[in-house]
């Protein structure tokens, strides 16, 4: 997934993120007799520098910083952008 930010040292920075998903869920489970499925919800398990431009190691320093003081954006887009691609049969 493409993103950029806005960078004083730098100007634009332009990321292609990686991502490891995961899911919550326990599965088959059964409970007082009855069989269920906790099917869960999925869930990013880790976020990854695929490529960078400037791609210097402050720069991807200052990435780095930038994935965590956005990490709930960078989450909720990743899996966004992971449902709509399972919807139009793309993953």
């Amino acid at each position: 997934m493409e993103k950029s930010f806005k960078s004083a040292r730098f100007g634009e920075v332009k990321l292609d993120l990686g991502f490891d998903f995961g899911n919550d869920g326990i599965g088959p489970y059964e409970y007082w007799g009855q069989r269920c499925n906790d099917r869960g919800k999925p869930t990013v398990e880790d976020i990854h520098i695929e490529s960078i431009e400037p791609d210097t190691p402050k720069a991807r320093a200052e990435a780095e910083g930038w994935i965590q003081d956005n990490w709930d954006e960078v989450v909720a887009d990743a899996l966004e952008d992971r449902a709509e691609r399972k919807r139009y049969g793309n993953e």
